[in-house]
């Protein structure tokens, strides 16, 4: 097994339980603001991020490589010195993108190496952060369109909040 490649799934196996981090903030930082719907949408997402660090550890230690936790860094939520729904909404875009590269780059170091265990085990993981992606960028659309209407940011609040993690999969004809 290639040491780069190993080295490129611990950090992502870091960066997953950061992400996790930065959505659980996300969710403190709703919830003390009285967005409790958005809160636990945040949350969910965090439950996701961990869920996936977890997938990372074991595909490491079937490597027979042993996950490295790091010291994980506090969350870096610059844009939201401004709090607003939209602008943590906005931040979670960001990390997804941050996250959707660092996977990207490391299939790519997969395909260089003739590594089709993890292209495989990665294939998921990318079609996730799509569908990751492309819910944040409607519910930034959506909130845009919202504007300052209090009204109906409440109910849209309410509808994020009970969605269930499996029900914000796209679908594309699977």
């Amino acid at each position: 097994m290639d040491t780069s490649i190993i080295t490129a799934l611990n950090k992502q196996y870091n960066y997953e339980l950061y992400a996790s981090n930065c959505y659980l903030q996300l969710a403190n930082l709703c919830e003390s603001k009285f967005f409790n719907g958005f809160a636990d949408w945040f949350k969910k997402q965090s439950d996701d991020e961990r869920n996936h660090a977890c997938k990372f550890g074991t595909y490491i230690l079937k490597l027979n490589s042993l996950p490295g936790v790091e010291m994980v860094p506090p969350p870096e939520l610059s844009s939201l010195e401004q709090f607003s729904p939209l602008n943590a909404f906005k931040a979670a875009l960001e990390l997804e993108q941050f996250v959707t590269a660092s996977i990207n780059n490391i299939m790519k170091l997969a395909m260089a190496a003739g590594d089709f265990a993890t292209h495989n085990f990665l294939s998921w993981f990318i079609d996730e952060q799509l569908d990751s992606e492309a819910k944040l960028i409607e519910i930034i659309a959506k909130l845009t369109a919202i504007g300052e209407d209090v009204g109906a940011l409440n109910e849209y609040e309410d509808e994020l909040g009970e969605i269930k993690n499996d029900t914000i999969k796209l679908n594309f004809g699977d």
